[in-house]
């Protein structure tokens, strides 16, 4: 790509960043989504804006500044609201039994997940969106009587599919102790011996 190419790709990816965050906080992976680009290119994009003071990180969500929102005015970018399916977030998933009723369960055990650490690239994403992977992957035949093998679980994918009841075991191999203990505790406090995690 040319020189040219490439600043318009960069202007490109700063303006859908900005317009995600004009509508409201965003977390990571809902950037991530946002701007659709290679992981390194919207890196690039969100420390840019926030050296240029126009996005701040709250610690858990970006969020647009003053300064941010006049440029994305400026630059016309509110006057294109979010076109996503509020129902499924545009993933195509809406949750229905028995995910309506795991995803409540979930969010309060969730809540309570050690916090991400930047020691293992960890980022979690929204309860809902672990919900919907487990009703896609029951949607595939993938989760009913299945062993259920996890390399790494700080987004607690174990536990949601447990809540659900319908693998057949699980085990979690995670190199986060922390992970590790939580998933341990919480299978105790259900009773679920059928749930197993290991460093």
């Amino acid at each position: 790509m040319s020189t040219i190419g490439i600043a318009a790709e960069n202007r490109r990816i700063d303006a859908l960043l900005l317009r995600a965050l004009y509508f409201g906080p965003k977390s990571y992976w809902e950037l991530m989504r946002a701007a659709q680009a290679q992981t390194h290119q919207v890196l690039k994009a969100l420390q840019s804006l926030l050296e240029g003071e126009l996005v701040v990180y709250d610690g858990d969500r970006f969020v647009i500044t003053e300064a941010g929102r006049q440029q994305a005015e400026t630059l016309s970018l509110e006057r294109v609201a979010e076109q996503r399916c509020e129902a499924c977030a545009g993933r195509g998933i809406v949750l229905r039994p028995p995910f309506d009723s795991v995803l409540a369960a979930f969010q309060d055990i969730a809540a309570m997940r050690p916090k991400a650490t930047p020691d293992f690239d960890q980022g979690y994403v929204t309860p809902e969106t672990t919900v919907r992977r487990l009703a896609l992957m029951a949607q595939q035949g993938d989760l009913m009587g299945r062993d259920i093998l996890l390399l790494g679980d700080d987004d607690l994918t174990s536990i949601a599919a447990a809540l659900s009841g319908l693998p057949r075991r699980i085990c979690v191999l995670d190199v986060d102790e922390r992970i590790v203990r939580f998933v341990r505790d919480v299978a105790q406090d259900q009773g679920w011996d059928h749930v197993h995690a290991e460093v």
